[in-house]
């Protein structure tokens, strides 16, 4: 288990980020085990009181843990007995080298299209394991709106070559993406972050309305926040390292050069404040 520690710096509001622990967990990854391993890393630095949330994956037993090992409240105390029963959500581990020796029928070879489903899914799943690796990542809030447009169109774009098998699962990955992400999608900070961004700017925007829109909305928050500077402050370098897998993921058009001289202006006004 990794677990690492990002804060901000109260006088200086830069991000900050430190590994704590990387242990290994014996046995079987249950609820119980990984909530009680989370507990005893914490212990170690005094941080008990002090995480403000953690980030993890959508694993039903991380669920579970931190469902069960949250902070309790009069409202848990009473549901307190209900969670603690088996539910489907528990994760059931085989031995797959004890099914496989079994003196039985054998197990059954994959039909022609059981391999097309399988290949059909890869590859509608891929432009989706490309967008976790980067946001799963050391990346600025910035990358997010960015990296969620160009899943979406990566992942319509790969409909047309599938069988009627899997013809109906890139709507369904970008449906949930636009359910999930709804308070984020034209949320103001969101927009504002990927703007300013100078790896992004203004390209990730295919539509040319919601572009003029994000441009108009950059130029304001610039217009109101540069007045009140007081004296320039140090700004750290846009310069960021990626890797060949996330250099392919993001393929944009060509962006105007008005768009290109506007995010530009800004973060020379924006850089004063």
């Amino acid at each position: 288990m990794g677990v690492t520690l990002h804060w901000i710096s109260r006088s200086t509001l830069q991000r900050h980020k430190a590994a704590l622990a990387c242990r290994r967990i014996c046995g079987r990854h249950t609820y119980d085990v990984i909530g009680a391993e989370i507990e005893n890393i914490h212990s170690s630095y005094g941080l008990l009181n002090k995480v403000v949330a953690t980030v993890t994956d959508n694993g039903s037993n991380f669920v579970k843990a931190f469902q069960v090992y949250q902070p309790v409240t009069e409202s848990d105390d009473e549901t307190g007995e209900e969670e603690s029963t088996p539910t489907d959500d528990d994760v059931t581990f085989l031995d797959l080298s004890e099914i496989l020796s079994a003196e039985n029928d054998g197990l059954k070879c994959f039909k022609d299209k059981e391999y097309q489903f399988l290949q059909e899914y890869c590859t509608a799943m891929k432009p989706l394991t490309a967008a976790l690796d980067i946001l799963q990542g050391d990346c600025p809030y910035g990358t997010l709106l960015p990296t969620l447009e160009v899943l979406m169109q990566k992942t319509l774009a790969v409909k047309d070559p599938l069988s009627r098998m899997t013809a109906g699962l890139p709507d369904a990955i970008v449906q949930a993406i636009q359910t999930c992400f709804a308070s984020v999608l034209d949320d103001k900070d969101a927009l504002l972050a990927a703007a300013s961004c100078p790896k992004f700017k203004l390209r990730w925007l295919r539509d040319s309305a919601r572009r003029e829109r994000v441009k108009e909305r950059l130029t304001a928050e610039c217009s109101t926040t540069a007045p009140v500077a007081k004296s320039p402050a140090s700004v750290p370098s846009a310069t960021t390292s990626a890797s060949q897998d996330e250099m392919d993921f993001f393929t944009f058009e060509a962006e105007p050069e008005e768009d290109t001289y506007t995010v530009k202006n800004c973060c020379k006004k924006t850089a004063k404040f």
